[in-house]
C-alpha cells in the first residue's frame, strides 16, 4: 500500500501495532506524531469475531479479546487522537460498525454487541467534537474479504448472497468509495452508513 501511494506522488508510512492493546494504541499515535500535529482523517476499521461462542458458552477471556479489538480500541485511539483532530479544523473519525449490529446475527452475540456500542460511541462523540469534528459510522454487510473467507463457510457465503436483495456480496472497493463518500461530504455528522445492498438480515 505505501510503494501505491507514493506512486500516486503522495507519501506515506507503515506503523506495525495491536491496537486491541493499551501500548499498541499508544505506539500508533506516538509514532504518528513524529510526522504530524495534525489530523484530517482517522479510520477505525480493526475488528474481528475472536469467537463465535453463543451466550453460555463463552469465557470472560473470549468476552474481553472480543471487546479490546472491536470497542476499546476505537474508544482509546479516538482519546488519544481528539487534541491532533481538533487542530485539523475540520477533520471526520469514520468509525466501522458492522450489519451484525443491526439483526443480532445468531453465534457472534459478543461481536454484535461490541460493533452496537461503537454505533452509539459514534453518535456521542459525533455531539461532542462538533463542530470542528464529525463523526460518522460505516456499517458494512457481507464483503469479499479474508474476514468472512477465514471464519465461514463457503455455503454459508453463498447463501448469504443469494439472500441479499443484490444478489451479491459486497467488495472492498465499494467500502472504499463508501468511505470517501464519508470525508468529502462535508455536511455528514452523527449518522450510520449501510453499506450492504439493502440487506439488513445477515
Amino acid at each position: 500500500m505505501i510503494d501505491e501511494i507514493s506512486a500516486a506522488g503522495g507519501t506515506g508510512i507503515g506503523i506495525q501495532a495491536d491496537v486491541s492493546t493499551p501500548e499498541g494504541c499508544e505506539k500508533v499515535v506516538y509514532q504518528l506524531k513524529e510526522y504530524t500535529e495534525s489530523l484530517d482523517v482517522l479510520v477505525n476499521v480493526a475488528g474481528g469475531l475472536v469467537t463465535r461462542a453463543k451466550t453460555g458458552h463463552f469465557t470472560w477471556s473470549e468476552m474481553t479479546k472480543v471487546f479490546e479489538l472491536n470497542m476499546f480500541s476505537v474508544f482509546y485511539l479516538c482519546s488519544l487522537t481528539v487534541e491532533m483532530l481538533k487542530k485539523s479544523g475540520n477533520s471526520v473519525v469514520i468509525n466501522f460498525t458492522s450489519a451484525s449490529m443491526r439483526s443480532g446475527t445468531v453465534g457472534v452475540p459478543l461481536y454484535a454487541s461490541a460493533k452496537g456500542a461503537v454505533d452509539v460511541y459514534s453518535r456521542s462523540l459525533s455531539r461532542e467534537l462538533a463542530p470542528t469534528v464529525r463523526v460518522i459510522s460505516i456499517c458494512p454487510g457481507v464483503v469479499e474479504t479474508p474476514f468472512y473467507a477465514n471464519t465461514t463457510t463457503k455455503q454459508a457465503l453463498e447463501t448469504w448472497a443469494e439472500a441479499n436483495p443484490l444478489k451479491r456480496s459486497g467488495t472492498p472497493d465499494e467500502i472504499a468509495h463508501a468511505v470517501m463518500f464519508c470525508i468529502e461530504n462535508t455536511f455528514l455528522n452523527g449518522v450510520s452508513i449501510d453499506v450492504n445492498g439493502g440487506n439488513l438480515g445477515v
